[in-house]
């Protein structure tokens, strides 16, 4: 049996596994009574965590494609695939529609991501860089940049309750609120015009946790508005890390209508860069289950001031990719939760002198 992972596919890396293994149990590449590799040397040939490994072993137990034997060793069970008349049986259809429901998911997935902006969003001085990764076939996640203004962008990271087709619809229906919120005179009229927004929608488990920043590219001026999500991080070209913390009310959205959000300003410089992340950064946890926390995130934003930077060769993407690096070495490669970090970086171009200056 040949197994193999694919960095293209949107599913899970425990999923990729199971699924490989459940179809070569059914189409008897692998016999009966058969034992399945170890989970540390599974891991090691395709180089992935053991967890994952042990995950899809436990989901195929569960389906009753294989029993865990002494040893904590898995063996392939005989699966009643057909009934005595030669028709499927319960388990064989079961995996039949599984299979049907992830390719559903696949397209879903791929709809989802052509509704996020590209990684990479440039004006005449500033750059986006975004990165959203999945823990599930469907993201929770989102971002979205936007410009209502020649000189102004707005830019949003999100997190929508929950996982699944339902946070996916959830998603979708928040970002196409945010052209008509950005019309808005602030950050905070924005946030509370979505919450209305959503408020009839949602029930009492659903809500999104949303940033909403707009840098004005003459005067230097950002304004912040944040619903629920983690405080945002100004990084300075003198290489210090300031935490934007807004006042007020922070509730996520859609939880309770009438809100009454706040606005706070920052002054940002030449080269100054805004982080906005959802909390599957920090909370992500390695392999003891101790989460990385907002202390470790912040010690890597510390030394990421060492880091090669360069706006105009692209190298914001470079430094943002290197940051989830670091935070996946120390946290495994294995999400819980999406993971979603975007990066606005303001660089002046010639003729555009912020006014404060």
């Amino acid at each position: 049996m040949y197994l193999h992972i694919n960095p293209h596919d949107e599913a899970p890396v425990y999923r990729q596994i199971q699924r490989q293994i459940a179809r070569a149990i059914t189409e008897r590449e692998i016999h009966p009574g058969e034992p399945l590799l170890a989970q540390q040397d599974l891991a090691a040939q395709l180089t992935v965590s053991p967890a994952a490994v042990g995950k899809a072993y436990c989901e195929l137990q569960a389906d009753g494609l294989c029993q865990q034997s002494p040893g904590n060793r898995y063996r392939v069970t005989t699966p009643d695939l057909r009934a005595t008349d030669g028709s499927r049986t319960d388990l064989a259809l079961s995996l039949l529609q599984r299979e049907f429901l992830t390719q559903e998911l696949r397209t879903a997935r791929d709809v989802q991501l052509r509704l996020l902006p590209p990684p990479e969003v440039r004006g005449s001085s500033w750059t986006v860089s975004s990165r959203c990764y999945p823990a599930g076939a469907l993201a929770g996640d989102f971002y979205e940049v936007i410009q209502p203004d020649p000189h102004i962008v707005d830019v949003v990271a999100a997190d929508v309750a929950g996982k699944g087709l339902a946070a996916g619809m959830i998603m979708a229906t928040t970002k196409s609120l945010i052209p008509m919120a950005a019309t808005l005179d602030s950050p905070a009229a924005a946030l509370g015009l979505i919450n209305e927004k959503l408020c009839p929608l949602l029930n009492c488990r659903e809500f999104v946790a949303l940033a909403y920043a707009r840098l004005d590219t003459l005067t230097g001026v950002l304004q912040l508005a944040n619903a629920g999500l983690p405080d945002p991080y100004l990084l300075r070209h003198t290489g210090t890390v300031d935490t934007l913390v807004v006042g007020g009310e922070r509730f996520p959205l859609g939880i309770r209508s009438g809100i009454s959000y706040s606005t706070a300003r920052f002054s940002v410089k030449d080269a100054d860069r805004l982080l906005l992340v959802t909390d599957g950064i920090p909370e992500a946890a390695d392999a003891t289950g101790r989460p990385i926390g907002y202390e470790g995130l912040a010690e890597l934003l510390d030394a990421s001031a060492d880091w090669a930077w360069d706006a105009a060769t692209g190298r914001s993407s470079l430094w943002l990719d290197r940051l989830l690096e670091q935070v996946s070495h120390r946290t495994g490669s294995i999400l819980d939760d999406d993971w979603t970090a975007v990066l606005l970086e303001y660089h002046l171009s010639r003729g555009n002198t912020p006014c404060n200056s």
